[in-house]
Order: C-alpha cells, then sequence, then structure tokens
C-alpha cells in the first residue's frame, strides 16, 4: 500500500517537474512564450517568477530524489524478507530430502532382502 503511494506521488513530481522545466525561459524562451506568447512574460515578468520556478524545481527535484530512496528502501526490505522466506524453505528441504534419502535406503534394504529370500526359497 505504501509502495503504491510512494510511485504515484513518484510520477506526478516527476510530471510536475517535466512541466515547469518546459515553462521556464531558457536561453532559447524555451516553451514558456509558446503558452501565450507575452502573456506568460508578463506572468513571470519579475525576477520573483523566475525565482519561484526555479525554486520550484529544486523542491520538486528533492522530492522526486527522496521518494526514489523510500522506494528503494521499500523494495529492498521486502526482497530481504523474501531471501530469509527462501532460506527457511530451502533448509526445511533439505531435511525432507534427507528424510527421503534415508527412507529410499531402507526401502531399497528390505527389497534387496525381500529378493534375497526369495532366491533362497527358489534354490
Amino acid at each position: 500500500m505504501l509502495i503504491t503511494l510512494l510511485k504515484i506521488i513518484h510520477i506526478i513530481i516527476s510530471l510536475l517537474i517535466i512541466l515547469i522545466v518546459l515553462v521556464q525561459e531558457g536561453s532559447g524562451q524555451g516553451l514558456g512564450s509558446g503558452f501565450g506568447g507575452a502573456a506568460s512574460d508578463k506572468l513571470f515578468s519579475s525576477a520573483g517568477g523566475k525565482n519561484f520556478l526555479t525554486r520550484a524545481t529544486s523542491v520538486l527535484v528533492v522530492l522526486f530524489v527522496l521518494t526514489t530512496i523510500g522506494i528503494s528502501k521499500i523494495s529492498s526490505s521486502k526482497k530481504e524478507n523474501k531471501s530469509q522466506l527462501k532460506e527457511k524453505l530451502k533448509s526445511e528441504q533439505k531435511v525432507d530430502n534427507n528424510k527421503t534419502r534415508e527412507e529410499v535406503k531402507d526401502i531399497s534394504k528390505e527389497n534387496k532382502e525381500t529378493q534375497e529370500t526369495s532366491e533362497e526359497k527358489t534354490e
């Protein structure tokens, strides 16, 4: 449940980063001018607008990194639990295999004894 929520937040953050980076004015005006030309320039005409986009990008990138770390930590802890379970199952299978081998040896001994007795009867 938690990992699903983190993944959804991660995707939303990544889409917001893409959008904000495309809206920012770069050396070639970027897509910021494409969304209304001069109107977008008026919206972010002061230096405060540029600082807002820069800060928003920085905050979103930090959140992106944090969600990435969170997702990897949760995923790795689940894998550790699974690997511990696998080791336990393997050790139980080894015990079962040893029991089975002993049973097979016992059966083969019984078969040999039965064969020997049947051979003695036929002679």
